[in-house]
This record gives C-alpha cells, sequence and structure tokens, in this order.
C-alpha cells in the first residue's frame, strides 16, 4: 500500500474510534474538536462525515488544552 493509503486508513480509524466515543457519551451537535489532532485535516474530514456534521476548530486548538491546564492550576494556587 502506499503511504497516503496508509495514512488515510489511519485517519479513518482515529475518526471512528473518536466519533464512538461520541456516540457513547451521547454527544450532540454542535461539536467542536481540540488538541493537536484538530490540525489534521484528514481526520477532521474524517470525524465530520461520521458525525454528520462540521466541527468547530479554534484557530489554536492545540492550546486549548494548555490554557485548561493553567487555568486548573491557577485555580489550585489559590
Amino acid at each position: 500500500h502506499s503511504e497516503a493509503d496508509i495514512v488515510h486508513g489511519l485517519n479513518k480509524s482515529i475518526a471512528a474510534r473518536t466519533a464512538s466515543m461520541v456516540s457513547r457519551a451521547k454527544g450532540r451537535p454542535p461539536y467542536m474538536m481540540t488538541g493537536g489532532v484538530a490540525r489534521n485535516r484528514g481526520v477532521v474530514q474524517q470525524l465530520e462525515a461520521k458525525l454528520g456534521e462540521p466541527l468547530f476548530i479554534a484557530d489554536n486548538p492545540d492550546l486549548c488544552g494548555a490554557l485548561g491546564a493553567a487555568l486548573f492550576a491557577l485555580e489550585a494556587a489559590k
């Protein structure tokens, strides 16, 4: 298989697992994706197809978790 085929398969696998977690958590639209994987357009496209809905992705999705962790740390330090 070509590299492109392997990457496409990985993207589909990640999207399928994520969509399954959304279903188990009874998630419903609108959907937001954060973290570094949100910068992977292939995963985003596959997940949008699985969910049947567009995903909102912040301009800096990889910073969302870091900012959240910093806010938790700030609260814990008070």
